[in-house]
Formats: structure tokens, sequence, C-alpha cells
């Protein structure tokens, strides 16, 4: 592991002061348990992570678990459902995650370089470089996470070192970049994914991150990546920039309803954008021709990512994405005319669904989505309700945290696939 000395540059001044050194975990869902009720729901879910990663153990890491939650709902909520508290259970994943044992030593206030082992990619490795604030401690997060991918032909380490080590900044904020596969005509195939998606999942598992405050961008060449993909991903992301360059070519403004977009510089392709935004009605996409890191770092502030839309569209193109939020399609051969858009009624507990081009489509459901306490009405493409009642299962709960469908702002505890009747036009076709 090689450490490089960071370059201070000057204070950002009011642009940074604003931003929290590590800001709250899911202010909006409300807590109803003090953290040593959940403590031991906590520890046993930590020990079934511990058991997935050494590959033994994990049925009875997974009946220690649902004995702890049922302990808390008989003795602590009286009867009620932890797994229907989305605060508490945020906490509990939150913490589960042991971020002190992992917490590495000797890395704060400096740029390393790390490489990781996958099967994944070519040639068996991902590389990445990493900043963590000088007096980063687990215990002081949930940190602020900037994943940034470098200009075509720039490493990783001086990335970071040349456009981000400056002002308040270095106190409040993990920023990792990956290094990327050739030239920028190769990032969006396999390996460029895995470079960005296998960085992310390292850090996110290492670091006390706050996965509500995840902001992807790059400059140049990278930035122009970073917006494909937050719309190859959009569910993931707090927001993404894209620092002194063209972006926004081949983006859906669709995908990204609840993504916000800045793109410093400019050009035809993010005025495109721009405009596609605004042709759906959205106010999402801001253009400055100027900025730099304090306007970038300004934008971020107050941001953090969308969890359980009531409305969002996905638009998959000619890969991605097939699976946003709550709703997960599988891929088929042709994908140019495939669209969903996904609905929900919070009042009368009624989820729609209008798509073409695929004929299923599977719902995942928390307390988060809509009421599990009540029957939940599906109807898809204008066809006949449906109408479900769903348990919080902690079986499921459990195997939705291994398939990283949920993390620490984020889960879900059921699932059904639903049947998606042609519409008229499809019919005619």
């Amino acid at each position: 592991m090689r450490f490089i000395t960071p370059l201070r540059g000057a204070s950002l001044g009011l642009a940074l002061a604003a931003f929290a050194v590590a800001t709250p975990l899911l202010p909006q869902a409300e807590r109803k348990l003090k953290d040593s009720d959940v403590k031991k729901v906590s520890k046993a879910l930590g020990d079934y992570y511990v058991a997935l990663e050494k590959g033994k153990g994990r049925l009875e890491a997974e009946a220690d678990f649902i004995e702890q939650v049922q302990k808390v709902n008989e003795k602590k909520l009286k009867g009620g459902q932890l797994l229907a508290s989305l605060g508490d259970m945020n906490e509990v994943i939150y913490k589960a995650n042991g971020y002190e044992r992992k917490a590495p030593k000797r890395a704060n206030g400096a740029v390393i370089d790390k490489s990781l082992k996958s099967s994944r990619v070519a040639g068996g490795t991902v590389d990445y470089a990493v900043w963590t604030p000088a007096k980063y401690k687990p215990k002081a997060g949930p940190y602020t996470l900037i994943l940034t991918i470098p200009n075509e032909g720039k490493s990783a380490a001086d990335h970071i070192k040349e456009n981000f080590l400056n002002g308040d900044l270095l106190d409040s904020t993990v920023i990792a970049a990956p290094k990327m596969p050739g030239d920028s005509d190769a990032w969006m195939g396999k390996d460029g994914i895995g470079a960005v998606l296998l960085t992310m999942r390292d850090i996110t598992d290492v670091y006390a991150i706050d996965v509500e405050r995840i902001f992807i961008g790059g400059r140049g060449k990278g930035g122009e990546a970073a917006l494909k993909f937050a719309n190859m991903f959009p569910d993931r992301f707090a927001g993404a920039f894209c620092w002194a360059g063209d972006g926004g070519d081949e983006v859906s403004a669709e995908n990204l309803k609840h993504v916000p977009i800045l793109i410093t510089g400019g050009g035809s392709n993010a005025t495109g954008l721009s405009e596609r935004a605004k042709e759906a009605k959205l106010e999402n996409v801001t253009l400055d021709p100027a900025g730099g890191e304090a306007e970038i770092v300004a934008w971020m502030s107050g941001k953090r990512r969308s969890n359980y839309p009531e409305q969002f569209t996905i638009v998959p193109g000619a890969m991605f994405p097939t699976r946003a939020y709550w709703a997960q399609f599988a891929p088929t051969e042709d994908m140019s005319t495939t669209k969903l858009e996904a609905a929900v009624n919070r009042e009368t507990n009624t989820v729609t669904l209008t798509g073409t081009g695929i004929t299923e489509c599977t719902l995942y459901f928390s307390d988060g989505v809509v009421d599990l306490s009540r029957p939940v009405t599906v109807v898809a493409n204008g066809g006949e309700p449906v109408v479900d009642t769903f348990e919080r299962t902690s079986t499921l709960f459990l195997q939705f945290i291994k398939e990283s469908k949920s993390d620490a702002g984020r889960y879900y505890v059921a699932s059904k696939q639903y049947s998606l009747p042609l519409l008229a036009a499809e019919a005619d076709e």
C-alpha cells in the first residue's frame, strides 16, 4: 500500500463551511428504540455478515438474528414489529457493519493506493485511490463519500490530490477514485462498470459511509462517464456531477428524476440533457459553465439519496438499468423500447405499474414503500387489481441484505413478481 502526501490548497470559505463532517443517519426516519435496545440485534446481524464472509455458520447466525428480532418485538415493542421501524432497522444495519473493527491503520490524512482481487474484471484486480480525513474515526460517522472518476490519462491518486484536497473538505469527506481500464471508449463495458461498483462496494464496507450521501462525479471524460453510471444505477446516488466536461450524451433524464445533476463546462450534450429534463418536467439538472470545486461542494450540501420514491421511471436503453428503487424486471435481447413507470399511492396502499417491452416485474416491499399492516393492491398495465397481504419476514430481510438489495438507508422484507398484460399498442404489434 503506497502513501501519498496530499497537497493542501486554499480554503474554500463559506461554500464549505456548511459541509457537515458527519451527516445524521436518516433524519426523516423516526426511532422508536434506544441504541441499547437494538444492540443485540445489530450484533446478531454483524455475526451474519461474518458468517457470509467466512462461508460457514450462516444458518446459526440467521437463527440468532431471528431470535433477537423476536425478543425486541416482545419485550421492547410489546408485540410490535422491529422490521416495520425504518429508523431502528437502519441503525441496526449501519451498526452491524463493524466499522471500528475494519478501520485501516495509519491511512488517515493521506491518499493511498489500494488493490482488490476480483474475478469479475480482466486481470483479476481493481485498483483505486482513497482519501480519508486526518481525524477520521468510525464513531464520528457516517461520512459523505465522493466517488470520482479521473479524466482520461490521469492517475487516480493525482486526480484526488489535484482536484479535491482543499479546505474543509479535508475534514468532512471520504474521496475515492477508481483506476479505469484502457481508454474512455471502454469505460462503459464490463471492466469499467466493475471498477466503479467494486470500488464503491469496498469503500462502503470498510469506511463509515452515509449511504444516503454518496455522490458520483469526475473531471472531463471521467465526469461524462459518471453521469452514465448514475443513469445506470440511479437509486445508489445522492447526486452526480460532471466537472469541466460535456456530460449528458446517452443519458436518460427520466431515470435521473430523483438524482440531482451538476455539469460545469458543458456543451451540446449538457444542453441536450437539460432540455430532455425540462421536457420530462424535471428541474434537477444544473448547468454552470464556469463552476469549479467550490460550486460542486456547495451544490452537494444538503442533498440526500431518495430511498423510497413514490414515483419513478426505468428506461434501460441498451443495457442498464433493469432495477431501481423497489422494482426490477429481467433484461431482454432488445430493450430499445422497454420502459417501466412505477408509482405508489400511500393513502390507498396501491402500486400502479405501466410497462412496455416487459411481461413481468418484481416488487420489493417494506414499510417505506407501503403499509405492510394493510392489504397491498397492485394494478399492472390497467389490468385487474391484485390484492395481497405480506408478512415482514426476517428470512427475506437477510436474503435481500445478502443480495445487496438493502443497505443502511433502504431495506426490504417482502417481495412478489407481478405479470404485466400487453398494452393496446403492443397487442396490435
